[in-house]
This record gives structure tokens, C-alpha cells and sequence, in this order.
């Protein structure tokens, strides 16, 4: 995946002259997947294709983690301060609201490295004018969380839908099958369809 992420940025991070793309002069153009490997193979070798890999696990893990913990205890007291049963499935709009919740909470708390990881893909011995300034203080906290009001349109609605589905479908299938929502093949086959159908 890092390899396609490093090659997105490239591509998203250069914007060439309005009125005639095709002619610009920078040598950071990069208006095709294609070319975007080509260039990263050329001015930085096959270590260009995971910069910024380090960075990712330290914000991919712990997130993750977090994510699905802050999911399952706002489940939990979402279905408590409705007085549905623990032991019971989780309603979808209280799954809706718990995987929204816990989607905002864990982009909040990882867009500072996000913002870190996206500057290290972005910048290539190709394309010094394209590297992303950070924050010139420390104090500029603001900084550190640009763009993350379009992260949060883009993954808060999906979080609630996916897990709305997840939830829906975990029931369908233990019900269908006779095994517990608890199974591991239930959970999975469920996690699977609702990434599908997201």
C-alpha cells in the first residue's frame, strides 16, 4: 500500500500552471500514476517508495487499537444508558453513534502525525519546491491539524455506516448460523460484507 500512498501524494501535492498543464516546466510534474513511479524510481530509488513507512506504523497501530477500544466501551455505554442487555447485539444507531464517536476521537488525536507522514511522502530529491512547510512554531498547534476537517467528513459517516452494517450483519449471521455473535467467523464474515458494501 505505501508504495501507492507515496505515488497519491506526488501526484495530489503538485499543481502545475492553470492554462497549460501538459508544458510545465517543473520537474515534480507528475500528472500520472505511471509517471509518479517512474519519477520516485528515478531521483530516489526504491526507498522512495516507502518513505514515510515508519511514520505510518506509529500512527497506523496505535490507532487502530484505539479506534476499535473506544468502539467497543462507547458500544457498551451507549447500550447501558439505553438499558439494552450487554449480552444482546448492539443496536445499528447505537453502533452508528459509538464508531462515529470513536472515529473523531482517534482522528483528532492522530492528525498531527498524519500531517508528519503526509510532509515525508510529499517530499522527494525531485520536487523540493513541493515539500509541505510544517508549522514554523511549536505554539502553531493549528497547524498541525490542517485538513482535518475534510478527514473527518470523510471517515466519521463511513464509521458510523460501516459499523451500523457490521453490527446489523453480525446478527444476521449468527442467527442465520446458530453460532454465537461472538464467533470468530461471524465477526469476520460481517466485518467483510460491510467493508464491502461501504
Amino acid at each position: 500500500v505505501t508504495p501507492f500512498d507515496v505515488a497519491r501524494v506526488q501526484i495530489q501535492n503538485h499543481i502545475c500552471p492553470p492554462h497549460n498543464p501538459a508544458a510545465c516546466p517543473d520537474r515534480a510534474h507528475v500528472p500520472t500514476l505511471r509517471t509518479a513511479f517512474r519519477k520516485i524510481a528515478q531521483y530516489d530509488g526504491v526507498r522512495g517508495f516507502y518513505r514515510g513507512l515508519g511514520l505510518t506504523v506509529l500512527v497506523q497501530v496505535p490507532s487502530s487499537g484505539l479506534y476499535f477500544t473506544l468502539y467497543d466501551a462507547l458500544a457498551s455505554r451507549l447500550k447501558s444508558a439505553s438499558s439494552t442487555p450487554q449480552n444482546t447485539n448492539t443496536p445499528a444507531h447505537l453502533a452508528a453513534a459509538a464508531g462515529a464517536a470513536a472515529r473523531t476521537a482517534t482522528t483528532l488525536l492522530a492528525a498531527p502525525l498524519e500531517l508528519l507522514r503526509t510532509v515525508a511522502q510529499a517530499s522527494t530529491s525531485s520536487s523540493p519546491s513541493a515539500r509541505p512547510a510544517l508549522p514554523a512554531s511549536p505554539a502553531a498547534l493549528r497547524g498541525l491539524y490542517r485538513g482535518v476537517s475534510l478527514t473527518l467528513l470523510r471517515d466519521v459517516p463511513f464509521s458510523a455506516a460501516y459499523f451500523a452494517m457490521f453490527e446489523t450483519f453480525r446478527t444476521a449471521a449468527a442467527a442465520h448460523t446458530g453460532r454465537e455473535r461472538t464467533d470468530l467467523g461471524v465477526a469476520f464474515g460481517a466485518a467483510t460484507v460491510a467493508a464491502g458494501v461501504e
